[in-house]
């Protein structure tokens, strides 16, 4: 069974090969010793994620960059400057001698530096238990593949109860949502997947408009076109009249349907209504959960209000629809 450990206990497990439940202010990831291929295919055989899918490489502070990395142009200097620690990743060209196991067999290999103090100094006792100058952890999410991410321990014990797997408990994650990536192999910078750092946040740093294509060949992980899904269907509704034509059908052919976001005056036709709060951040924070609460209900379908498509409302939209065509 899953178990919890404490953080000398969770360094112990990393350094013998084993994988471990970590926290970050995002969600929380399920790891391994980044230089360790071997435990790196354990990610991959408990996750049952596919082996040609990439990991991200979590490092306990940015100088650790430029050694994962093979070459950085200016502005992922400046990205990292502004935005590490954080919620943000960057795909940079991949260095010999980084493990192909981590990045799919690509010649690229994406790279974060988490805010959560307790997964810095795991990865930096790591370092010590091994004698490494740039330890680092290579982890997805926490869950089985292309389900909910975790944004609490309890949401990883409910996903890997059967599997020995230790897990540290870091309390919940204060973004609650994944890292927005961004892909700074080439001399322009191209957003991979939209995340808890908005795509204005990071316009403005750069002082341009960065494209985004989180659709395509699968360079970075949460690229899949149908992803992040509960167990109850998603149906998602991008204005009002659409969300009230959509109501009807669903509770014609449901007979336990909630809502996202419902306007107060239909919330009552629903079995269950959760409300869009006026403070994004809340909004994501709250996003996994919410889902997962659901599907503890019992809930056959969800129908959803999509938030505004700016700010966090844009990550928040990139998730619900993409459980949608799940």
């Amino acid at each position: 069974m899953s178990h919890a450990v404490n953080l000398e206990q969770a360094a112990q497990l990393l350094a013998r090969g084993h994988v471990v439940a970590i926290p970050t202010e995002t969600v929380y990831g399920l790891a391994a010793d980044a230089t360790q291929p071997k435990a790196i295919l354990k990610v991959f055989e408990i996750k049952r994620r596919p082996l040609e899918h990439p990991l991200i490489v979590h490092l306990a502070d940015p100088e650790g960059i430029f050694h994962w990395s093979a070459h950085l142009p200016r502005f992922a200097s400046i990205l990292i400057e502004h935005f590490m620690p954080g919620p943000l990743t960057i795909v940079t060209r991949r260095p010999p001698h980084v493990a192909k196991e981590i990045t799919g067999g690509r010649d690229s290999v994406a790279l974060r530096v988490p805010a959560h103090p307790l997964t810095r100094a795991l990865i930096q006792r790591l370092g010590e238990l091994r004698s490494l100058p740039y330890p680092a952890i290579a982890a997805p999410s926490a869950n089985r593949f292309g389900s909910v991410s975790p944004t609490c321990a309890a949401h990883v014990h409910a996903d890997f109860h059967g599997e020995d797997l230790g897990v540290l408990d870091g309390g919940l994650c204060s973004a609650g949502i994944e890292s927005t990536i961004v892909d700074c192999t080439k001399e322009v910078p191209t957003i991979l997947r939209l995340g808890a750092i908005p795509q204005e946040a990071i316009d403005g740093v750069l002082g341009m408009r960065v494209p985004v294509e989180t659709h395509g060949d699968v360079r970075a992980p949460g690229m899949l076109p149908a992803h992040y899904a509960p167990r109850a269907k998603v149906v998602v509704a991008s204005s009002l009249s659409e969300f009230q034509s959509l109501s009807q059908k669903l509770r014609e052919s449901y007979r336990f349907v909630a809502s996202i976001g419902a306007p107060r005056e239909l919330s009552s036709e629903f079995n269950h209504s959760i409300p869009w709060s006026d403070d994004m951040e809340a909004n994501a924070r709250a996003l996994y959960s919410t889902l997962r609460h659901l599907d503890d209900l019992g809930v056959e379908a969800v129908l959803v209000l999509l938030p505004p498509l700016s700010g966090l409302g844009a990550a928040i939209a990139d998730r619900l629809l993409r459980a949608s065509k799940a």
